[in-house]
């Protein structure tokens, strides 16, 4: 069976959805329409329904979305429902930026784990190597 190819467009509003319910759940909510999301968003219900018939059918007509439900397959298909392991190399401005910004953000971006190496420390593929097999990852 060939790939579907979903438009860069529609991939780069699920985060937008997503969030949306987050916040929606952290209102206490458990239903939720796209007429909803579109007025909370700023996007048309059509263009949410649209968008996310390209993934199946997450809502039923006339009842809307489970919330929580919708959150999980998103991030499923966004794969944000899993533990990334991350090598951020470098303390320089950029490195400690994305350091603070991380730390700051630790309750919401439970999915991260940062390693951070300074920039002054020379690894060789060796001692990767011997990190990751002492960590069982990175």
């Amino acid at each position: 069976m060939a790939k579907r190819v979903i438009p860069d467009i529609v991939v780069g509003r699920l985060p937008v959805y997503l969030r949306a319910l987050n916040f929606l759940i952290a209102e206490g909510r458990q239903v939720t329409s796209s007429q909803e999301l579109g007025d909370r968003l700023g996007i048309s219900s059509a263009q949410i329904r649209k968008d996310l018939s390209h993934f199946g059918e997450f809502g039923k007509q006339g009842t809307g979305y489970d919330i929580a439900f919708l959150r999980r397959q998103l991030s499923e298909i966004l794969k944000v429902d899993r533990i990334w392991d991350v090598a951020l190399v470098g303390a320089g401005n950029l490195g400690k930026a994305i350091a603070d910004i991380v730390n700051y953000h630790w309750h919401i971006a439970t999915s991260t784990v940062v390693l951070l190496l300074s920039s002054l420390q020379v690894l060789t593929l060796g001692m990767l190597a011997d990190l990751i097999s002492k960590k069982g990852s990175i």
